[in-house]
């Protein structure tokens, strides 16, 4: 029971890290190209 709470909660935090990483790398992309010019 534990384990199937835990696997519940684990992948969408997963998930979200993903997404979340992403999201930064293209806001870190942005900034990075306004710096430049």
């Amino acid at each position: 029971m534990i384990e199937y709470l835990t696997s519940i909660f684990i992948i969408p935090c997963s998930i979200f890290v993903i997404l979340f990483s992403e999201f930064l790398s293209r806001l870190d992309c942005r900034f990075s190209g306004r710096r430049q010019r």
